[in-house]
């Protein structure tokens, strides 16, 4: 017990209110890497919007809520990294959940940030 692996040392230091979250700190992509998956985000939430019966409407509206829902998390969460990180798994996952082939884009958004996240 002398020695904590690399990964269980940083969240040890946390505070007992912050443990689990600083526990997910080592699936959270580097800085380069989130700039490159909120490109994926945005088209991704713009495909999705195209979709709609009102794409012009829509694509605005939805990259308006995107980015509240982004600082929203990021002020729950209290890490900003963490909050995209939670940020690019919902897009994923509201990807997948659409119809059609716009499921393969949410699968690869989910891809994509689970490598990153574990290479980075």
């Amino acid at each position: 017990m002398d020695q904590l692996p690399a990964l269980i040392a940083p969240a040890l230091s946390a505070p007992p209110g912050r443990l689990w979250l600083e526990s997910l700190q080592w699936l959270a992509p580097s800085p380069l890497a989130t700039r490159w998956l909120l490109l994926a985000d945005l088209a991704v939430i713009a495909t999705l919007a195209a979709r709609s019966r009102w794409p012009l409407l829509a694509l605005p509206g939805a990259l308006v809520g995107g980015l509240l829902v982004l600082t929203g998390l990021g002020m729950l969460l209290t890490d900003f990294y963490l909050g995209l990180l939670l940020f690019h798994t919902l897009t994923g996952l509201g990807a997948l959940a659409a119809s059609g082939w716009r499921r393969w884009l949410g699968a690869g958004l989910l891809a994509l940030t689970l490598g990153l996240g574990l290479a980075t």
